[in-house]
């Protein structure tokens, strides 16, 4: 049983008495604070005066659905991490709770408990980073600063602004580090692409997790000059590589932060590499978060086209985690889809998980994308998504992120078995 350090409060709506009781039940014995309300009208009354870490609301209920009363909730818990949970949405409904901005996760009836617990306990993370961003941000431009500590999880105030100091400071080619991940190909099993990862050893704090250094980096205003390291890193390793890298169809893929590609002189330094010739375009690929194709959707489309007139493939990541509309995609100047994690998981033995997933890939294919799925980590997803049609897979099946030595021996030992 995982025991908080601080008891969090979750707020489940559902005007089912069982669900309410049965859901309560499992993360009492969590060790969360479980406040229940049977109907929206009510649980409006409750957000308005209490704090909540994780808000669980089912999606068909009488006079206000879920997603409603979570996009009004959002008024008073901007930093609460949110769920919907259905067990007879069709797949319309769905995708489109999926893909709205007011929630993180899409859960179904009847529910696994570990997995909903797995999911709780995630929300209670990223709420808590998010709003202690808000408390560094306010602490920088009022001159506080809290002492420093050393454990760094950036699970409190002081360790995350220890983390921003220590980023302002660092020497990146002593200090930052990239590994790389396989893509690899659905029919064929053969690697038909990497994903470049970022890792930090910081010579004071030691190894320092990406899920806790980039959003401070990003809201710290170092994130630019962390992307341009991780650029420029890029592009070296494509050149020490180039005999494998620059194979038919091989794409290097490196990921862009929205301020990074809403910077002005972003698509500049990419073509001045190009120009070069220390970067192939075509043989190189930007991922992109939902969130940074949305936050100024005109901006990101005119940087994306430079790009992609540049030649170079963009890519949408972890896709389906509530932020993108199926209508941005067929805005966007992006070429491939990437699937996040969350889809995949149950997907081998979740009827509906199944068809969310067949009927996401088979939109994407529809309006000329490619799919990659993110977060493969047993056979049966493999199976499954290739069965689909998914074009590509990457996770723990196939490979962890690798050291270019790891990556020798592996490239030895494809191709894999889907």
């Amino acid at each position: 049983m995982l025991k908080q350090q601080q008891q969090s409060k979750v707020l489940l709506v559902d005007d089912e008495a069982s669900v309410l009781k049965a859901l309560g039940r499992v993360l009492l014995y969590e060790d969360y604070h479980v406040v229940k309300a049977s109907c929206p009208a009510e649980a409006l009354e409750v957000v308005k005066n209490q704090s909540f870490d994780v808000i669980i609301a089912d999606y068909r209920m009488p006079i206000m659905n879920g997603v409603t009363f979570l996009r009004e909730a959002r008024r008073f818990q901007p930093f609460s991490c949110n769920f919907i949970l259905s067990g007879d949405a069709d797949t319309d409904d769905v995708i489109e709770c999926m893909n709205d901005d007011v929630a993180e996760r899409f859960l179904r009836k009847p529910w696994d408990n570990k997995r909903i617990v797995e999911e709780v306990n995630a929300g209670v993370r990223k709420r808590d980073k998010a709003h202690l961003l808000s408390q560094i941000l306010a602490n920088e431009s009022s001159g506080k600063m809290p002492p420093p500590v050393g454990e760094y999880s950036g699970n409190n105030l002081a360790q995350s602004h220890d983390v921003l100091q220590h980023l302002k400071s660092a020497n990146f080619d002593n200090e930052f580090s990239l590994v790389y991940q396989p893509k690899v190909c659905a029919k064929t099993g053969r690697i038909v692409g990497l994903e470049s990862l970022l890792r930090w050893n910081s010579p004071i704090a030691g190894v320092i997790a990406p899920d806790v250094f980039i959003p401070i980096a990003e809201e710290g205003s170092v994130i630019n000059d962390i992307g341009e390291w991780v650029l420029n890193e890029t592009a070296r390793f494509q050149m020490r590589w180039r005999s494998f890298t620059l194979s038919d169809g091989f794409r290097l893929a490196f990921n862009v932060s929205p301020k990074q590609l809403l910077d002005g002189c972003f698509v500049d330094k990419v073509k001045a590499l190009i120009d070069s010739g220390d970067l192939i375009p075509e043989y190189t690929c930007i991922e992109i978060t939902e969130s940074a194709a949305i936050d100024d959707f005109e901006r990101c489309c005119t940087q994306l086209t430079r790009l992609s007139d540049l030649g170079i493939q963009v890519a949408i990541d972890d896709f389906g985690t509530g932020h993108t509309a199926i209508n941005y995609l067929l805005k966007l100047p992006a070429h491939v889809v990437k699937l996040d994690r969350s889809l995949i998981q149950g997907v081998e033995s979740e009827e509906k998980s199944y068809n969310v997933v067949k009927n996401v890939v088979a939109m994407a294919q529809s309006i000329g994308m490619k799919v990659v799925a993110e977060g493969i980590e047993i056979a049966q997803h493999a199976l499954c998504l290739k069965n689909m049609g998914c074009e590509e897979l990457q996770g723990y099946h196939y490979s962890r992120p690798l050291t270019e030595e790891q990556l020798l021996k592996v490239l030895a030992q494809q191709p894999f078995k889907v």
